[in-house]
Parts: structure tokens; sequence; C-alpha cells
């Protein structure tokens, strides 16, 4: 008995310690989304921009998918709880959807209305989210490592642009719109969460991006928005986006099923600073003594938040979902 505890705690060990690394590999793939963007929107709208990323992207996923909701759901008892099931998790991958949308056309849109430092300084709120929704609909608390963790790298994350933080009436809609992104982000890594304990990664990546250019089509059509890039160098953008979208959330909603997505938020908070080592490298911009400082900061409260008992998924809310499942 003791040895099959060892086996199963070192396992599960493995599992978390994979869970991480495929994260950090995550973080390292989407952090050339800026990059990819900044070209794509040389010929197309961010609003053509999101919807091409995810067009060529469902592509992929319903290829590989096969559609395994959809069979799952077909082989399975027609009992009133398995339709009740159903029901749900066809909202919650509405919800997720809906979330994905909002949160990215409020990020795009931010940053039309108010100045990056503005924009980021809300949208790194985004774990403070994740961890209040968890809270609320999930009862899942955090111990105190976890939250001095999770305050150290939202600092970190924020302390670089309060030198150009502007306080104005005239940025107030910019400002709310990269809340609201933050808002949004936090409770669709909360819903994939729930999701990831029934379905395939591609599944959900597939319904996520189906949701999306549904919702995205009719503001591009009422628009007139130039759709599709012409050049070979905004279709290698588009691609590039798509790529990353792939790879890098692939990876994501996959540590979703092992690490919580209060863990995940947090450790996303890297991003920024790998875009800024990307724009070093393809656009000669230059690094400040602030961002290694702040970078640091968010290594460190990444480590407390990592080393605490509060990142892996908690067998409550494993157990939930199997009773849900009988």
């Amino acid at each position: 008995m003791n040895n099959q505890q060892e086996e199963g705690q070192k396992s599960k060990f493995q599992s978390k310690i994979f869970a991480i690394l495929a994260l950090l590999i995550a973080c390292f793939i989407l952090s050339f989304v800026p990059i990819f963007t900044k070209w794509s929107e040389q010929e197309i709208s961010p609003t053509a921009t999101v919807f091409d990323r995810f067009f060529i992207t469902i592509i992929i996923f319903g290829l590989d998918n096969r559609f395994d909701f959809l069979q799952t759901q077909r082989t399975s008892n027609r009992s009133l709880g398995s339709q009740f099931n159903f029901r749900k998790t066809f909202l919650l991958l509405l919800g997720a959807g809906i979330c994905s949308t909002i949160n990215q056309m409020s990020w795009a849109w931010s940053i039309t209305q108010t100045n990056i430092s503005n924009s980021a300084f809300f949208h790194g709120l985004t774990p403070l989210f994740t961890t209040l929704f968890a809270w609320l609909f999930l009862a899942r608390g955090c111990d105190r490592q976890f939250f001095i963790g999770m305050v150290i790298a939202i600092g970190g994350s924020i302390a670089i642009g309060l030198g150009e933080i502007q306080i104005a009436t005239t940025k107030l809609q910019g400002d709310g719109l990269a809340l609201l992104s933050a808002i949004f982000f936090g409770l669709y890594l909360l819903i994939v969460e729930r999701l990831r304990q029934n379905l395939s990664v591609s599944s959900i990546l597939f319904w996520r991006c189906l949701c999306c250019i549904l919702f995205l089509l009719p503001i591009l059509l009422f628009t007139h928005d130039q759709i599709m890039p012409t050049s070979e160098t905004g279709w290698l953008a588009v691609a590039g986006l798509s790529l990353t979208f792939v790879i890098g959330h692939g990876l994501l909603t996959y540590t979703l099923n092992i690490l919580s997505s209060s863990l995940v938020a947090v450790v996303l908070l890297l991003e920024p600073f790998l875009s800024s080592m990307q724009a070093w490298i393809f656009f000669a911009e230059k690094l400040s003594l602030l961002e290694g400082i702040s970078f640091a900061i968010v290594t460190l409260g990444i480590y407390l938040t990592l080393s605490s008992p509060s990142p892996e998924v908690q067998e409550e809310t494993l157990l939930l979902f199997q009773e849900e499942k009988q």
C-alpha cells in the first residue's frame, strides 16, 4: 500500500513538473504574438487579424479533434443526467467563446483608446480576477504563500509602467476596456479549467475558435474591413499567429487539467517580458534596467506560487466532476 502511495505521489509530481514546463513553453511561444500582430496590422485591422487567426486555426483543430465532443455525447447514456451534462458543457463552451472574444476585442481596442502602460497596468490584474472567480464559483481559496506570490508577481508586472501611468478622463474608456479584458480572460481560464475535466484540448479550442468567428464576422461585414491580407508578409504574419495559437494555447489548455487557472494566470505574467525580448531582437527596441528588475520580481512571485500547495487542481474539484459524470 505504501509503495502504491509513493508511486502515485511520484506520478503526480512528474505530471505537475511536466505541466509547468509546458506552461513555460506556452509563454515563450505566445510572446511572439505581438510581433506577428504588428506585421499583420500593417495591412488589415486588429479585428480582421483576430478573425484570420481563428479562421486558420479552426481548420487545423477541425481536422484534428474529429468532433470528439459530439461523438462522446452520442455514445453516452441518454438519461436525464447526461442530457443535463450535455447542456452544461455546451453552455460552458459558449461561455468560453464569448469570454475569449470579449477579451481579444477589449484588449485590441484598449490600445487605441489609452496608452500601452495604462492598458498593461489593468490587464496585469488578470490573476487577481481568476483567483476571485475561483473563490466565488468553486469555493476554492488559496494559501498565504500563493497569495503573497501572486501579489508580488502582479506588482512586478505593473511596476514597469508606473512611471508612465496617466490618469485622465480622456483615457477612462481605454482603461475600462483593458480592465474588461483582464476580467474576461480570468473568467475564460476558469471555464477552460472546468471543461478540461470532460473534453480534449483540441475540442475546447475548436469550439472556442468557432464561437469567436461567428461573433467577429458580423462586425467585419458591418465595418467593411478588409478581411484577408494581400501580400506574402501579411499571410506569413497571420500564419504565424495561427501557429502560435495552436501550439501556445494548446499547451496552455493542456496544463489547466493539472494546474489551477489562478496559477496559470500568474505564470502568464512572464509573457510581456518575453515579448519585450522579442521586440529587442526583431525591432531593436531597448530594454531598460527597470524591465530587468520587474522581470526578477515577477519571477520571484511565480516561484512562490509554484512552490505553494495551491497550484494543482484540487481533488475536491475533480471529485465534483466525477460525480457529475455519473
